[in-house]
């Protein structure tokens, strides 16, 4: 019917609806019947439209219920005769049950459009992590395996993100025309493969060797440039479902920490456990630091010739719940995992300032790798070091060789901004491993600390002697001096004497204490 004149309006938000009023305000009808479509007719948007409309003299507003939540959308009828006349409400109600129609097919479609894509990633377009979770709920017994590009993450810094884009689509199309098993696309580098069946441990193994061979066969070309990969297979069988993302989340972890291309998880390991027990210890360690029961013990080192206490080293002790000392390595790796660590390294650096403000004896620091990266402690200890010009330059930093070729370069700019305030450096543990000579001229080092364990030899053993007087002697040509550890009878400090070691430690000097006073030397 001609006269019948039709208007749409979609409200997004409540700013549209002056516009959308003032348009219908100007609209040159007699009668105007407005349709407001939306999910629930209590909001703002339904509710703003509602009394703005009602301003209007001439228009008539009604309800219909939207499946689609946001906004509103808004259909305007116009019609300059009585509504009764020339059958003009059937015509309206079939316009009005048309579009309702097409709404809730729309509604549908986009409501399927959106599960796809919740449980599908868009770049592979195969499913997902969450699509994985629900279709394990169908399985009483099944094998997964993950499949995890290695530094995936520095391959999309190196070439770019299109490369690693490109990278993961050629994968999924590999992955994709096996048959035996359903793959899917989780988060990062990574693929799962569902095999819908129970595979025992050995079968599983062969199976995981000869997807490992295949895949490192195969380089990605990109624009001529040919990228050859390397991978980490984990896997877990099992009767039942229960954790079985979490167990091949553990068994990645323990394959990476042990730099495995490939492992299986077994029940009879106790990843779990241990993993428990880590998280329980990382809180432990937590709280004995609020409560003040992470400490610094001192051990005194000696001046061979003057036979006197001229230095101390302090080393980090946890005192437990039953005021028992717990040594570093029952704690120290497991805080490193954790942020733990640099509130350890500050609490001990921290102690030891504050307990050799009053003296004048040198105090040995442990320097860890983990130290040297960390921006936060260089800052905090620089900090320390030129506000307490006094103790600076009785501070001894002592690093591992092994630290220290781990990150030559910021160790080097580490050593040089700390010797700027007088601070020393010390090589410890040396000769426990390929002792790097070269290393202690490029670091400017003022004491070696040579390994405990060939100490603790030298006077029952030639070979631990003689490795001990080369090294001695080629410190003693550098200008370096020699602290001998683990001194823990009078035959090995009287051998450490006749090589000429000027300084000594151990607990035949004397153990670490909290209290320096209580020194029994």
């Amino acid at each position: 019917m001609q006269d019948l004149k039709i208007y749409k309006y979609d409200v997004s938000s409540a700013t549209d609806i002056p516009t959308i009023v003032g348009d219908i305000s100007s609209l040159n009808h007699k009668y105007i019947l407005v349709y407001i479509y939306a999910y629930l007719h209590n909001t703002v948007i339904s509710q703003t439209l509602k009394r703005e409309l009602e301003k209007v003299s001439n228009v008539k507003i009604f309800f219909l219920k939207n499946e689609q939540r946001k906004g509103a959308k808004l259909t305007v009828f116009g019609y300059d005769k009585e509504p009764y006349e020339d059958n003009l409400l059937p015509e309206i109600m079939g316009i009005l049950e048309e579009e309702l129609f097409t709404c809730k097919d729309s509604f549908k479609n986009s409501k399927e459009e959106l599960i796809k894509k919740y449980f599908n990633d868009q770049l592979t377009n195969l499913p997902n992590i969450y699509k994985l979770r629900k279709d394990l709920e169908s399985f009483e017994e099944v094998s997964i395996v993950s499949i995890t590009i290695d530094d995936f993450k520095a391959i999309n810094s190196f070439y770019g993100f299109f490369v690693g884009d490109f990278i993961l689509e050629k994968i999924a199309g590999i992955l994709k025309e096996q048959k035996e098993f359903e793959v899917y696309k989780m988060p990062g580098g990574e693929f799962v493969l569902l095999l819908e069946k129970f595979y025992n441990y050995y079968e599983l193994l062969d199976y995981i060797k000869k997807l490992y061979e295949d895949l490192v066969s195969k380089c990605i070309v990109y624009n001529k440039l040919e990228i050859c990969l390397d991978f980490t297979i984990t896997a877990v069988t099992s009767k039942t479902i229960e954790k079985l993302l979490s167990k091949i989340s553990l068994a990645f972890e323990y394959a990476k920490q042990n730099k495995l291309p490939f492992f299986i998880y077994e029940d009879k390991l106790e990843i779990i456990s241990d993993y428990k027990q880590n998280i329980e210890l990382s809180l432990n360690i937590r709280q004995a630091i609020r409560n003040d029961r992470v400490v610094a013990f001192y051990q005194p080192i000696i001046d061979n010739t003057t036979k006197k206490i001229v230095k101390f080293e302090a080393l980090a002790r946890l005192v437990d719940e039953d005021n028992e000392v717990q040594s570093p390595d029952k704690f120290l790796e497991i805080a490193k995992k954790t942020k733990i660590y640099t509130l350890i390294t500050k609490k001990i650096i921290t102690s030891a300032f504050e307990t050799f403000k009053s003296n004048d004896y040198e105090i040995s620091i442990n320097i860890s790798k983990e130290d040297i990266v960390n921006e936060e402690i260089y800052t905090f200890i620089i900090e320390k070091l030129s506000q307490n010009p006094n103790i600076a330059r009785r501070v001894v930093f002592e690093f591992l060789e092994s630290d220290i070729s781990s990150f030559e370069q910021k160790s080097i700019n580490f050593i040089n901004e700390v010797k700027r305030y007088g601070a020393k450096i010390a090589i410890d543990d040396f000769g426990s491993g390929y002792s790097n000579f070269s290393l202690l001229i490029n670091m400017r080092v003022d004491y070696i600390k040579i390994d405990g364990e060939l100490i603790s030899k030298i006077d029952i053993n030639r070979n631990s002697f003689l490795v001990v007087e080369s090294i001695v002697e080629f410190a003693k040509k550098l200008g370096m001096k020699v602290i001998a550890e683990h001194v823990y009878s009078s035959s090995i400090l009287a051998k450490v004497k006749e090589l000429g070691i000027e300084f000594s430690q151990g607990f035949y000097i004397d153990k670490p204490r909290v209290d320096i006073a209580q020194t029994n030397f």
